[in-house]
């Protein structure tokens, strides 16, 4: 009797340490970031005082531009095979903070469905009382 009971406790026991030491899932957006991806596109429209003036898509061939980003806060961009810029990342709920080894940081929403990664962000100026502003979509699939 006294080897049953302690043999079921210590099933209980190694089911409960089993279900406590499982990795967690990838459903922490930061974890959902790590990777190769391969940019497709970016739309960029332009806006001069509210005031729609043009939009242009440009697509982009597998390889050509690769973003990689790694599990510790690093990340780098490629054009052709070849280091075109790097940048310490962060998360902070679906904005992608990204800050250059100069201190610039930009800032983007972003969004994971499946295997596509798009970025959105803004770049805006005011001067002599107009407004320029030019808004960026780019599209990202993930490299296998």
């Amino acid at each position: 009797m006294k080897k049953e009971f302690f043999a079921s406790r210590l099933i209980i026991f190694l089911l409960a340490l089993l279900i406590v030491s499982c990795e967690k899932s990838t459903d922490d957006p930061a974890k959902l970031l790590i990777g190769n991806w391969d940019q497709e596109s970016t739309t960029i429209v332009h806006y001069y005082d509210n005031i729609k003036q043009n939009e242009i898509v440009n697509n982009y061939n597998p390889g050509e531009f690769v973003l990689e980003i790694y599990d510790n806060g690093t990340a780098n961009k490629y054009l052709n095979g070849v280091l075109n810029d790097a940048f310490y990342w962060a998360v902070d709920g679906n904005l992608f903070i990204m800050t250059s080894n100069n201190g610039l940081v930009m800032t983007a929403e972003f969004s994971i469905k499946g295997s596509i990664l798009t970025l959105k962000w803004a770049v805006e100026d005011n001067s002599d009382g107009h407004t320029s502003r030019s808004e960026y979509v780019s599209i990202y699939k993930q490299a296998k």
